[in-house]
């Protein structure tokens, strides 16, 4: 097994739980490996999994923390070698951005998103990010937006 299964493994399970309403759970889970993924080719698709763990759990320090990390990599997909395709890294900077309470950056990232995802015949992506741009800017993003399946996010605490 490569080292990065172990982390997109480790934060795949943390948003499987925060999914399944068992936020308890994923913040035990979190609490037991704080430890970074290799920086080899499995490095952006681990972090933009770590980042959408980390809104999961709302956790603001590591949110902020990423965002600087993947904010270099935005106009990007990150996918590795046809095992895992997480997206594009703008998802995941407007996810951590509506985390962490900016919104205009959130919009801009939706709509760099949405330009490329047109650009690139990417409807999918392009439909997530027209929805997403569609909500009250002051509502957080979540991993999942609208359709069958989504659930809201973990409970604000302020």
């Amino acid at each position: 097994m490569f080292d990065g299964a172990l982390y997109l493994g480790h934060d795949a399970r943390i948003l499987q739980l925060c999914a399944q309403g068992r936020l308890a759970e994923a913040r035990v889970l979190h609490a037991g490996r704080h430890a970074r993924p290799p920086i080899d080719w499995s490095w952006l698709s681990a972090t933009c999994l770590r980042a959408a763990a980390m809104a999961a759990l709302d956790h603001q320090p590591e949110c902020h923390t990423l965002y600087r990390t993947l904010l270099p990599y935005r106009g990007r997909i990150s996918g590795v070698s046809g095992i895992i395709c997480t997206g594009p890294v703008d998802w995941y900077l407007a996810l951590l951005a509506t985390t962490t309470d900016h919104h205009e950056a959130a919009t801009e990232h939706l709509r760099t998103l949405q330009r490329l995802a047109t650009e690139n015949n990417l409807t999918w992506w392009h439909d997530r990010a027209t929805e997403a741009l569609r909500r009250p800017a002051n509502l957080r993003l979540q991993l999942t937006v609208g359709g069958a399946g989504s659930r809201p996010g973990p409970a604000r605490a302020r």
